[in-house]
């Protein structure tokens, strides 16, 4: 798989039980003037009134809604399109929990990251993030302070960051600015523990039309223009995305269409490289049904792979095509997944795009997780292009590997590994 292409769509593209019984809605970003839905045997919840914090700021869980809504934790302010968000209160009317929804596809980005609200008297004070992360799904943690302003708006946070089966902790401080109708109009990274040299100041300002929807981001870093984002809508859903950076000439051009049910069935970006004179065209298809979708990626007109997916944050499958150079002979990896991520087949075939042939096939019996980019494997099955086992691949206690043929005797560890050298590159460890 290419890790360009790769990065470059899964990166343009957090669930708790709750304590009490409680009420959840659906908040669009720029719906800040909506009023919170409730159940209609229940009686409407009052308007949020202003708790005062001693020092000249308030809490005010509607306007603590509203900001919350608008701000990216992960920095990735240009990409609030892709976010919806679910609010869970208890009896009383007190926000408990939340979940932070990649919309573009629907249901099945729901609580792909879930919030816990820490409060003392009805005053949020932090919140506890949980879920995966949109470029490399590794699982990741957020505990947010938050400084608020005398409108229970919020206007700084201190977010601690950390990674499963990491103690690394990297800290990130913002503050936040709004305009009078309360919609978020900049967001300033005061600090980082990110960059190995110290912080770089970075900010990002927003515009709006008169329906409040977001049509322009400015990205600045050390106080110099870094890149700009235009948005244009249909029916209130994003058609097209832009976006150039003053330090390359290249541009980029995001369109996207939509399903009856309001998911994404298609985008399509360009990227212009001017110096080149070049047009890079990829592709995204959605394809849905009842409880998976598939998404195939091309480039400039070429299937480049397919991945079936449960939900955001969980894979089924993935295959990826690798053609010559008349585009006609191709080779095919076709990877299986276990719900946690960790392959459970690799299949390579080898032929013309409409009549793959099988070469080998790879079984993984027994492996530890150690994270996304690391699995290690201590049993494997290698099977022939008929499909039948050849030879089985146990790791020892003391990591020598003993190799046997499909009747279980033992045969020359050195001949098999070396015949099955390539599997092994990249069956043993996940890239």
């Amino acid at each position: 798989m290419r890790t360009y292409y790769s990065n470059l769509f899964i990166s343009a593209f957090m669930s708790i039980a709750l304590l009490f019984s409680c009420t959840s809605e659906e908040v669009i970003p720029q719906d800040n003037d909506a009023e919170l839905e409730t159940p209609e045997e229940e009686s409407p919840v009052e308007e949020s009134a202003d708790i005062d914090l001693g020092d000249g700021t308030v809490f005010n869980r509607d306007n603590f809604i509203t900001s919350f809504n608008q701000i990216r934790f992960d920095g990735e302010v240009e990409d609030f399109y892709l976010w919806s968000y679910s609010h869970n209160k208890d009896e009383n009317g007190n926000l408990i929990s939340s979940e932070i929804n990649y919309s573009l596809i629907g249901e099945f980005g729901n609580s792909f990251q879930t919030v816990e609200h820490i409060s003392e008297g009805n005053v949020i004070l932090s919140s506890i993030v949980k879920g995966e992360t949109l470029v490399d799904y590794y699982q990741i943690q957020y505990n947010i302070k938050y400084t608020y302003d005398n409108n229970g708006f919020i206007i700084g946070s201190e977010i601690e960051y950390t990674r499963e089966n990491s103690t690394d902790i990297s800290i990130n401080k913002w503050s936040y600015e709004y305009n009078e109708e309360g919609l978020l109009t900049k967001a300033t990274l005061l600090e980082s523990t990110f960059f190995e040299e110290g912080t770089q100041s970075e900010s990002f300002e927003l515009k709006y039309n008169s329906e409040n929807q977001v049509i322009a981001i400015s990205r600045f870093k050390n106080n110099e223009e870094f890149g700009s984002y235009s948005y244009e809508y249909e029916n209130d859903k994003i058609k097209n995305r832009s976006s150039s950076s003053p330090n390359t000439e290249n541009s980029f051009v995001y369109n996207y269409t939509y399903d009856s049910e309001e998911r994404v069935a298609s985008l399509l970006l360009k990227e212009i490289v001017p110096q080149l004179n070049l047009i890079e065209e990829y592709e995204n298809t959605y394809t849905y049904s009842s409880d998976t979708y598939e998404i195939e990626y091309s480039k400039n007109g070429l299937l480049d792979y397919i991945i079936t997916y449960k939900s955001k944050e969980v894979r089924l499958k993935l295959s990826d095509y690798t053609y010559d150079e008349s585009s006609n002979y191709i080779s095919l990896d076709k990877r299986f997944y276990n719900e946690d991520f960790g392959y459970s087949r690799v299949e390579l075939y080898e032929g013309t795009f409409e009549t793959p042939e099988l070469v080998r096939a790879v079984n993984y019996l027994d492996y530890v997780i150690i994270d996304f980019i690391n699995i290690y494997k201590k049993s494997i099955e290698i099977y022939d292009s008929s499909n039948t086992l050849v030879y089985t691949m146990i790791l020892q206690q003391d990591n020598t590997i003993e190799v046997k043929d499909n009747v279980g005797n033992v045969v020359n560890n050195d001949d098999v590994l070396n015949e099955y050298k390539d599997n092994l590159e990249y069956g043993w460890y996940t890239y």
